[in-house]
């Protein structure tokens, strides 16, 4: 815990745990990132991005109120700045509508609105999740990310999570008739 909070103040612990230069796009996300690990008694969120040093435009949050889990992968397009900036923006977004309350369609539309408004020539895919800790009933939105997989008693269950065909991608309107892509499904 000590190396962890210290972690973020001194660069000495950085400079000896690094294996790769990190390039600016994954410096300048990893620092949006939260912890890796979050939890309570009743649930347990851990999310990684491999390889370390080259996320891009790749990005996951997690947290935690009294009564959900709140979970979102993001994916923007290329391996650059401009990638990293995307997913910057999509983050912020949808953490900012989060605390405001928002439900997830409002968190995906508030996404969508934020990327349309200051990168219109750039889009992300992502998947956000919400699981109520009392009912366990997981809600969820695809736009236009891979399939989430469903693995339950250590086995996979094939096209568990998949249900009408994927929609486009946050920020790509010409990709969707009639504008955003917004999908919300409970499972």
């Amino acid at each position: 815990m000590m190396i962890s909070s210290a972690r973020a103040a001194q660069d000495s612990f950085v400079r000896r745990t690094r294996t790769h230069p990190m390039a600016l796009p994954e410096k300048m996300l990893r620092a949006f990132l939260p912890p890796r690990t979050i939890g309570t008694g009743l649930v347990v969120s851990t999310a990684v991005l491999e390889p370390a040093c080259e996320i891009g435009g790749d990005a996951f949050d997690h947290c935690l109120t009294e009564t959900t889990l709140h979970a979102t992968v993001l994916d923007a397009m290329g391996h650059d700045l401009a990638s990293g900036l995307t997913t910057a923006v999509a983050l912020a977004a949808c953490r900012n509508a989060r605390r405001t309350g928002a439900d997830l369609p409002d968190l995906v539309q508030c996404v969508d609105d934020a990327l349309a408004h200051w990168l219109p020539d750039q889009f992300c895919t992502g998947v956000l999740a919400q699981l109520d800790l009392l009912s366990g009933t997981l809600r969820w939105s695809n736009c236009g990310h891979l399939t989430p997989l469903l693995i339950r008693d250590q086995r996979l269950l094939v096209d568990a999570m998949r249900g009408e065909p994927d929609p486009p991608r946050w920020g790509c309107p010409r990709c969707w008739p009639g504008g955003s892509g917004r999908r919300t499904r409970s499972r």
